[in-house]
């Protein structure tokens, strides 16, 4: 990017509620530069995940992003006296298991890391300045008595001392053994210390959307007890991987997508199936609408073919469904289909503007910025086929049969048979039963979010029968919370 260019876009984060993408790159590079050598690590790629107050300083606004960085020279990470792993994670804000490509022995030039990580920042004038993260010093004692250790060193001291005597014929399956277990009990302290510090963090969706409205409304109930803190972000892909990365403790997802995350399937294929996802809620069901200009002669869905469709945000739930809808009618990019990802605001602005012919989005029956839409704009809703329909509840037991009922929009005198994919309310295994609780009397209890300005918050089932059911366990401390009186 051409200085001149930088410039002028660090000069217009005044007007934004968060720094953008440019400075981040800019700030990262920066550090990596500072820390690592000039260049030795360049910022490849960084996609901005979301962003949200800092609680415990509300001047201040922590950015969440994935980078991919690119090795210009070979690196050992593991060595002790350099800058290690320990100090890039540090750089780039990453949690437990934030941080991928690392080799033992050491990174070649061309190696690519990439990580999911946050920087924090402040105003700054008309614009932001990062947050330096400050370093604790422990406090001396006098001179000549020595340092007592403490609990936590002693049993940091234990724990080294037995993993450092593994040995023999048994040592990989003994490594694989500490690797879990050391795993699951750092994400547990970073949680239970991030709950303990500034409240829970959930991971919702788009500002302004459905998910981020219903994370906003349990952000608001105050308590004694630390609050939820809502993270928005560009949809369930991305909430699934803050929720593995231990950036989060609960998230908003669509089941389609969980069960892929479950399986290890679609857009998570290459990995590991993961057994550790749980299910604390059902919230509400999220139907397919297919929207396209009314005077066009588009009547089915397969008439789509080299128009220009909005299909939502890349990281989003609703892009995967919407996908694999599009397939099943035989639409892909290799036969004439004219896809474009973005998130549903931006898609809206295009299609008012006359620049889309179609946008293609999963979000609950009605919605508030669909309704304005038909307000504005000559709509049509196209029905899905039957035949796509049965196939994909045939192939994939959380879709549902739907049908938007008639006259949810100005002009749409029909109802209109489509497909619905449950939103959920979802935490990892190693959650506290304590904190489950409270997040669930947050959602059935305390939060009024028709009052709040969320919509589908209202359809949430209170019920044993109505929470029946999900594409992965329920987590055994949210079973007591749905038996329990409304």
């Amino acid at each position: 990017m051409k200085p001149v260019c930088l410039l002028l876009l660090l000069l217009l984060a005044g007007c934004s509620p968060s720094p953008p993408p440019a400075q981040l790159v800019h700030d990262l590079q920066q550090r990596l530069d500072r820390d690592f050598g000039e260049r030795r690590l360049v910022v490849e790629t960084l996609d901005r995940l979301g962003s949200a107050p800092d609680r415990m300083a509300p001047a201040q606004r922590v950015v969440y992003f994935r980078v991919a960085l690119r090795l210009g020279q070979p690196y050992d990470f593991g060595a002790w006296r350099t800058h290690n792993v320990a100090r890039l994670a540090e750089l780039i804000g990453c949690g437990p298991r934030g941080l991928y490509g690392v080799r033992a022995g050491g990174n070649w030039a061309g190696d690519t890391l990439r990580a999911f990580g946050r920087i924090s920042y402040r105003r700054a004038g008309k614009g932001w300045q990062v947050v330096a993260t400050p370093v604790a010093e422990r406090a001396m004692p006098p001179a000549g008595r020595p340092v007592p250790p403490d609990t936590v060193e002693r049993l940091t001291h234990a724990l080294s001392t037995a993993v450092h005597a593994l040995s023999g014929p048994a040592r990989p399956a003994s490594d694989r053994i500490v690797e879990e277990e050391l795993g699951s009990a750092l994400q547990n302290i970073e949680n239970r210390l991030a709950r303990l510090q500034q409240g829970l963090a959930l991971a919702s969706g788009e500002r302004g959307g459905e998910y981020w409205r219903i994370g906003e409304a349990m952000a608001t109930v105050r308590g004694s007890a630390p609050a939820v803190v809502n993270i928005a972000t560009s949809g369930s892909v991305a909430n699934l991987e803050l929720l593995d990365d231990g950036t989060v403790g609960v998230a908003i997802v669509q089941a389609d997508v969980l069960l892929a995350a479950a399986r290890g399937e679609g857009v998570f294929s290459g990995r590991r199936p993961d057994g550790g996802l749980r299910l604390l809620a059902r919230l509400y069901p999220e139907a397919v609408h297919v929207i396209v200009r009314d005077g066009l002669p588009v009547y089915r869905i397969a008439d789509l073919r080299q128009r220009r469709v909005a299909i939502g945000s890349t990281d989003s739930g609703a892009r995967q469904t919407v996908v694999e809808v599009l397939r099943r009618h035989g639409l892909t990019a290799a036969n004439g289909l004219k896809a474009e990802s973005m998130a549903l605001r931006d898609a809206l602005t295009l299609f008012a503007a006359g620049r889309l012919d179609a946008i293609i989005h999963t979000i609950g029956v009605p919605s508030a910025d669909l309704a304005v839409l038909a307000r504005s704009q000559r709509i049509r809703l196209l029905p899905l086929d039957n035949a796509v329909i049965e196939a994909m509840r045939r192939d994939n037991p959380v879709y549902l049969a739907f049908s938007i009922p008639a006259d949810s929009y100005d002009g749409q005198r029909q109802a209109v048979a489509t497909l619905a994919v449950p939103a959920l309310l979802v935490a990892r295994d190693t959650l506290s039963g304590d904190a489950v609780q409270r997040v669930l009397d947050l959602l059935y209890r305390q939060a009024d979010f028709a009052a709040l300005g969320s919509r589908q918050g209202a359809w949430i089932p209170r019920d044993a029968a109505g929470q029946a059911g999900g594409p992965v366990p329920m987590h055994v401390a949210a079973v007591p919370a749905v038996e329990g009186p409304p």
